[in-house]
C-alpha cells in the first residue's frame, strides 16, 4: 500500500482507511456508508477509487470496466442499465476507451489528484470536500462584533478643545456660557464665593 500512498500523495493512514491488500492488490474496503447513496455518483466515485489504486500500484495502466462493475456491484450502487454511460462520465479525471464489456479507463493525471481529494474526503482527513463526493463542510469563525463609531462632537465643543489647546486659559465669555449651561449662579456671586480670604 506505500506505493499507493507514494502515487497519490496520501499518507499511508489514510489509504489505509479506504484501501487493504488482498491477494497482493489493493482493494476498496471503506464502510459502503461513506460512499454516496446515488448510484451514478457512486459508480464514478467506486470508479476513481479502484482504477487509481491498481494504476498506482503498477498492476495495470488500464483498469477494465469489468473489474470496476464487480466493485460497484458489491457496494450495492450497480445500475446496470446506465453503468455503460456511467464510466464514459468519468472522462473528466480519465481517459475511456473501447465499447460495452471492452471498456477500460485509466487516470489521467489530474485525475489522480481529483482521487486524492475524493479518498481524504471519504476518510474524513480534510476540512472540505469537492461537491457531491460527501456531506462535508467548511469550517467558519464568526465575524467579529461590531462596534458603534462614536458621533463627532458638537461645533461649540471643537471651539473651546481648540481654544483650550492654543493658550490654555478661558476668557470671560467662556465662564459665563459654561455658567449658563450648568445654571449656576451669576458669575458676581461666583466671583465672590471664590474669594481668598484674608
Amino acid at each position: 500500500m506505500g506505493r499507493v500512498s507514494t502515487a497519490l500523495k496520501i499518507d499511508r493512514d489514510t489509504s489505509d482507511l479506504v484501501y487493504a491488500l488482498q491477494d497482493g492488490e489493493p482493494h476498496v474496503v471503506i464502510s459502503v456508508k461513506k460512499i454516496a447513496q446515488n448510484k451514478a455518483l457512486a459508480a464514478r466515485q467506486l470508479g476513481q477509487l479502484v482504477s487509481a489504486a491498481r494504476q498506482a500500484a503498477g498492476l495495470e495502466e488500464w483498469t477494465p470496466g469489468a473489474t470496476i462493475r464487480k466493485v460497484v456491484t458489491d457496494y450495492g450502487r450497480l445500475d446496470s442499465g446506465n453503468f455503460a454511460s456511467t464510466m464514459q462520465q468519468m472522462d473528466n479525471v480519465a481517459v475511456i476507451r473501447g465499447k460495452g464489456q471492452q471498456r477500460k479507463v485509466k487516470n489521467t493525471k489530474p485525475g489522480m489528484g481529483a482521487t486524492a481529494d475524493l479518498i481524504k474526503s471519504l476518510a474524513g482527513t480534510t476540512e472540505s470536500c469537492a461537491a457531491g463526493s460527501t456531506g462535508g463542510s467548511r469550517r467558519e469563525h464568526p465575524a467579529p462584533p461590531s462596534v458603534a463609531p462614536r458621533s463627532a462632537p458638537s461645533p461649540r465643543r471643537q471651539s473651546l478643545a481648540a481654544r483650550r489647546s492654543d493658550d490654555a486659559t478661558f476668557t470671560t465669555a467662556d465662564v459665563s456660557a459654561l455658567i449658563t449651561r450648568l445654571r449656576l449662579p451669576p458669575v458676581a456671586n461666583v466671583s465672590a464665593s471664590l474669594k481668598t480670604p484674608t
